[in-house]
């Protein structure tokens, strides 16, 4: 009877022993605990560990371990910050772990998540996965909600009104209601196929994407504090910024906005509002400007005399036809940075007097000759195809003042020696008298 006792005694405590362990069937799963330090160190992958060396754990990152299979992790009773990210996991059950703060597992193959236990998220990471469906009306904590990058066709939000970053790209969405979300400051909604984005609740909002859309109109009126704004590719014809004093950044191109007025964006860094419409660009109320992509539209007009030119480092205004004159600060140092990204017709000067005499001259340009190489700091030439008699040649500078004149009794190359030429704007005008032939060639000196 004593040996029987002993026996079923012995048995309980093996059944209880037993009992205190976790299986964790993934053997890349034990062996990142293995290197965490959380399993026994030095050990082997056996399918289990002790429930004991997990149920305090409050962090885990088991990120880009190859893991397939996260089963185990339901005894990590006390989890707030899990990141599993970068693996392929298909399943991911976090049911258990209602202490949660922090998930992230971005980068699996999950075609679905559960998280409607887990009422403390206040962070949500779970892109670039294959979820058609969120449900997030449990997670009223939550303030950072990133689910880019999936199959999602619907996303409700009226129940996260604390939420302050949301990343919803890559998706397929075609509405998004953000009127409960009045605590946003980052919105990234960019990819999807949204016809109407209404952000008249989101007077916080400092960051927005909305690019590759079907937008045709976009009103950012009622949000005062953005400072970013990235609005490329949709149907836009208009965008009123009076009221986004605070824009430092903003790309609109790839649009079919006819006109855009920036004065009041007086703390904008940088414009981008190539492949648009726009045909009149005044930018001289914006002196903290230092990058401007401009090119690609059908500019008439170009004001940057800002009185701040030499802090723009990158610049750019080609494939603007109409554009004659671009009214600058320093005609040395655009010519000198510049040169390169404008059209041939087009020229620098600081005032209205120049642009017009460089109009009335422009008047005569036929391009099928040119000054090669343009611009040039020594020497330049140009072929007239064949030979020509009794050819006169006159160099005026931008005012339309005459230069230099020469006369050839018969060329058909010219050779300019550009050496004591001061850095600018030039014209040639090449008049072969005896077949009435005239043409007038811009060339630049810097």
């Amino acid at each position: 009877m004593k040996f029987k006792s002993s026996l079923i005694i012995l048995l309980g405590l093996y059944s209880f022993g037993f009992s205190q362990n976790t299986k964790i069937p993934n053997r890349n799963f034990e062996r990142a605990l293995i290197e965490l330090g959380i399993d026994f160190i030095n050990s082997e992958p056996d399918g289990f560990i002790p429930t004991s060396r997990i149920a305090g754990v409050e962090s885990l990152n088991v990120a880009k371990k190859l893991i397939s299979d996260l089963t185990g992790i339901e005894d990590f009773l006390a989890l707030k910050s899990l990141n599993c990210a970068y693996n392929p996991i298909s399943e991911l059950n976090v049911s258990s772990n209602s202490a949660l703060e922090y998930l992230n597992c971005s980068l699996n193959l999950l075609t679905s998540l559960d998280v409607s236990s887990n009422k403390a998220l206040t962070s949500l990471n779970c892109s670039s996965n294959l979820i058609k469906n969120l449900d997030l009306s449990s997670n009223t904590a939550l303030i950072r909600l990133y689910c880019g990058s999936n199959e999602l066709t619907n996303l409700d939000l009226s129940f996260n009104s604390q939420l302050e970053s949301l990343s919803c790209t890559y998706n397929n969405l075609s509405t998004l209601d953000l009127s409960s979300n009045t605590a946003l400051i980052r919105l990234y909604c960019g990819s999807n196929e949204l016809t109407n984005l209404d952000l008249s609740f989101n007077s916080q909002l400092e960051s927005l994407s909305c690019a590759y859309n079907n937008l045709s109109t976009l009103d950012v009126s009622f949000n005062p504090v953005l400072s970013t704004l990235y609005c490329v590719v949709n149907n836009l014809d208009n965008l009123n910024l009076r009221s986004n004093v605070a824009l430092t950044y903003l790309n609109c191109g790839y649009n079919k906005i006819a006109s855009l007025d920036v004065s009041s964006n007086k703390a904008l860094i940088d414009l981008n509002c190539h492949s648009n419409l726009i045909k009149n660009l005044d930018l001289s109320n914006n002196k903290s400007l230092e990058l401007l992509n401009c090119g690609v539209n059908q500019l008439n007009f170009l004001d940057i005399r800002n009185g701040n030119n030499s802090i723009i480092h990158e610049f750019r205004a080609e494939s603007n036809p109409d554009l004659k004159c671009i009214f600058v600060d320093d005609l040395v140092y655009s010519y000198n940075n510049w040169a390169d990204v404008v059209d041939d017709n087009s020229v620098f000067v600081n005032n209205e007097t120049e642009c017009n005499a460089l109009i009335i001259a422009n008047n005569s340009f036929n391009l099928k000759l040119s000054v090669v190489p343009n611009p040039s700091t020594n020497f330049s030439k140009i072929d007239l195809g064949s030979k020509y008699a009794n050819v006169k040649v006159v160099v005026f500078d931008s005012l339309g003042r005459s230069i230099n004149e020469f006369s050839f009794p018969e060329i058909q190359i010219i050779n300019l020696n550009l050496e004591n030429f001061n850095v600018g704007v030039y014209f040639i005008k090449i008049h072969a008298l005896n077949n009435d032939k005239s043409e007038i060639l811009k060339f630049i000196v810097k």
